[in-house]
């Protein structure tokens, strides 16, 4: 059915409409290696949670902690597809009563942790599309001034449990 020798013509046709999507895949490879490479020398994210929301509550909150090893940068600002607009801010008290404010950013000195936290640094996820439910994992992108993007998957933990009280 097909012949033994195919022409030269057809070959050279063939090449040259694969060569773009060639290209596409060894970016794709290589933009993924080098995003990799990036998070490894500078910011590292780990540890994320979330407590599950209850019906009709349409903000949430993210924790995680951020190693920087690599030099000084700044968190400039998050994003994830659950959210409409998730914010940086810090809880601070003030007069004696707990007050939330928003951050515009969040500076990351070479060597340290910056923790996000109950009571302190945290991401308020407002404009949530769907209630957080206890065992689901949603995705949280970290946008810094040098490092780039660094996406970390958010483990939700039930109502009042974190990971250190989870049972």
């Amino acid at each position: 059915m097909f012949p033994a020798v195919i022409p030269s013509t057809t070959v050279r046709t063939v090449m040259r409409r694969l060569k773009p999507i060639i290209a596409i895949g060894y970016l794709a490879v290589c933009g993924t290696t080098l995003a990799h490479a990036g998070a490894a020398d500078g910011i590292v994210v780990h540890d994320a949670w979330s407590r599950a929301t209850p019906p009709g509550i349409t903000v949430g909150v993210a924790y995680f902690v951020m190693d920087n090893r690599g030099p000084d940068d700044r968190l400039l600002r998050v994003s994830s597809p659950i959210a409409k607009q998730p914010e940086l801010h810090v809880s601070v008290m003030e007069d004696g009563v707990m007050q939330m404010r928003p951050l515009k950013t969040v500076e990351v000195v070479e060597g340290a942790s910056v923790k996000f936290e109950p009571g302190g640094k945290h991401v308020m996820l407002v404009g949530l599309h769907k209630p957080l439910k206890a065992g689901d994992t949603f995705p949280l992108t970290l946008t810094f001034e040098k490092a780039g993007s660094v996406r970390t998957m958010v483990h939700v933990f039930g109502i009042g449990q974190s990971p250190d009280r989870s049972r």
